[in-house]
């Protein structure tokens, strides 16, 4: 059993393949992301820029290759008429701990086929992921879009968490910024913005505390109100007096009709009196909580 020294440790220090095994726990199979191989004139193709996660032939990981522009390559001349020829388009990577050689990049190889009247396309080699096969006619003298079958594996990019998973806490808010009263009209005190998507459900939690301010006054309360009409009470009180305290919490759910930045209020009916809400004094969050 080999244990090997784990990545990026301080002051350590381990061989390139132990690098290659974290790619490779990512990217275990080939994959990539841009690259695609188009006609530019004759024989001559473009590769555009992109990356490829390129599998070791030895079993020691995952190499990624990237490239930030187009690059070119050249095919061999076609072969006399009646014949034809299958060529690939790699990646392919080279390393001394891989092939034996003493290049350690990467380059974009062209992998001439058999010549038959029937080609078939060759093998890829070792340590390198075929992007395109290219049907080469005999007697050609240029390439054309429909000879190219594009082999890129993709999926490149690691695969995002999916959707039915929740993802958590999201936004808060705290508020009002300063004192607002509230009398006997329902009065948004403060708000918070969510950025929500469609098909997602978010749990809206709010707790929040006002103060009796003049009058004794009756049916006293505080609610979430979202922009959908949904509401939800965190507190309510039949008869208030002066200088008590209203104390809620609660939360609503909120599924959204579409994607948007959505408006949830924190909201407060005052009565008959005058339902003092000073700096500060209530909290809006707002969690994912995934599909249903």
């Amino acid at each position: 059993m080999t244990r090997f020294t784990p990545q990026w440790l301080q002051a350590g220090s381990y061989a390139a393949s132990i690098d290659r095994r974290l790619i490779g726990a990512l990217w275990p199979a080939a994959a990539s992301s841009g690259m695609a191989v188009t006609v530019s004139s004759a024989m001559t193709l473009n590769v555009a820029a992109g990356q490829c996660a390129v599998p070791s032939a030895n079993n020691t990981g995952t190499l990624l290759c990237s490239s930030d522009a187009v690059e070119q390559v050249t095919l061999g001349a076609a072969p006399a008429s009646g014949s034809n020829r299958i060529d690939l388009v790699c990646v392919q990577v080279r390393g001394t701990d891989l092939d034996g050689g003493t290049d350690n990049d990467w380059i974009l190889s062209v992998v001439a086929g058999t010549v038959a009247a029937s080609p078939v396309a060759p093998a890829v080699p070792a340590n390198a992921v075929a992007l395109a096969q290219v049907y080469v006619g005999g007697g050609v003298a240029s390439i054309v879009a429909g000879n190219i079958t594009d082999r890129r594996p993709g999926n490149l990019a690691i695969g995002a968490i999916p959707a039915s998973y929740p993802r958590g806490f999201l936004v808060s808010a705290t508020g009002p910024s300063g004192t607002v009263n509230v009398t006997a009209t329902w009065t948004t005190v403060f708000s918070l913005s969510v950025p929500v998507l469609v098909g997602r459900r978010y749990r809206i939690n709010a707790w929040g505390r006002g103060l009796q301010g003049t009058a004794t006054g009756t049916n006293q309360q505080m609610q979430i109100a979202d922009d959908q009409t949904g509401t939800a009470t965190l507190g309510l009180n039949q008869n208030l007096a002066v200088g008590n305290t209203l104390l809620g919490q609660g939360s609503h759910l909120y599924v959204p009709t579409s994607t948007k930045t959505a408006v949830i209020n924190f909201q407060a009916f005052g009565g008959g009196g005058n339902l003092q809400f000073v700096a500060n004094v209530a909290t809006i969050w707002a969690e994912d909580i995934g599909t249903g």
